[in-house]
């Protein structure tokens, strides 16, 4: 990720630039107010990204079963695409 540090001010003389910089999901811009950082400007669609990471992690038994999972895949124990669906996922394309 490409971190970007600026003032208040700096961000209010430069919003429009700014957000064009945004929409590039790898970019976060944070705010100094005061000298300390105040707030985060991120790519829209990266904040949701970081929102549902937080509602599974927030979610247990998901968690549980994701571990499990991944077990599970660690020792061999799964199917591929091909065994599943009996095709390429090349065919779906």
């Amino acid at each position: 990720m490409h971190n970007i540090t600026l003032t208040a001010t700096e961000v209010r003389k430069n919003l429009f630039e700014l957000l064009e910089k945004l929409t590039n999901p790898a970019v976060k811009i944070t705010i100094n107010y005061k000298g300390h950082p105040r707030a985060v400007m991120l790519n829209a669609q990266e904040l949701d990204s970081h929102e549902e990471t937080l509602e599974i992690l927030a979610d247990k038994t998901l968690v549980k079963e994701i571990k499990a999972a991944e077990k599970q895949f660690k020792k061999g124990e799964f199917k591929t695409f091909e065994e599943v669906f009996g095709c390429s996922p090349r065919d779906y394309l």
